[in-house]
């Protein structure tokens, strides 16, 4: 069925029909712009200018720039966030304070608390008393030699104290990394 119909015939009926398509979007679009063009004999619509309101106007002009000149009106205003709602960018982006946050970066401190959060999950699994945590720690503190003498060990005291399944006392915390 293809074979019947020519190159020039598809190019003709392409061309005539892309013509009536934007015919029809001009008469539907710029139907006042088009009948000026027919009144008059010229391209110019009959729209009056758009102009502001009295009263944003004279906001307008009060508003001048450092040059004197009028500066440009804002329609609608600055956008308002939510209530609660405040932008800050990634880096600012937090969720624990600035001591906690310098401390757990870290590197031996932020190892410590992992291999202590082992610990405790096999002392809780096996039902590990105080001494078994205490022998663990030793080990611990054998990995890790400079941890006595850490500028973050009360850090790292305070998270054994919180976390451990039983009570220490504050001279058991302090030999425990001896």
């Amino acid at each position: 069925m293809l074979r019947e119909f020519s190159w020039q015939q598809f190019l003709v009926s392409a061309v005539v029909l892309s013509l009536l398509w934007y015919g029809g979007l001009i008469a539907l679009y710029y139907r006042r712009e088009l009948a000026g063009l027919l009144r008059s004999g010229r391209f110019l619509p009959d729209r009056p200018p758009l102009r502001l309101p009295e009263r944003e106007r004279s906001v307008a002009l009060k508003k001048e720039g450092s040059a004197g000149t009028a500066a440009v009106p804002e329609v609608m205003g600055k956008p308002k966030l939510p209530d609660g709602v405040s932008r800050v960018s990634a880096s600012d982006l937090c969720f624990v304070s600035e001591e906690e946050r310098r401390v757990d970066q870290l590197g031996l401190v932020a190892d410590v608390l992992e291999e202590l959060k082992t610990i405790f999950r096999t002392i809780s699994d096996r039902d590990g008393t105080k001494r078994d945590f205490i022998k663990s720690a030793g080990e611990l503190s054998e990995r890790y030699p400079g941890l006595a003498s850490h500028p973050a060990i009360a850090h790292i005291n305070g998270y054994v104290a919180a976390h451990a399944p039983f009570q220490l006392n504050a001279e058991e915390l302090e030999n425990l990394w001896n």
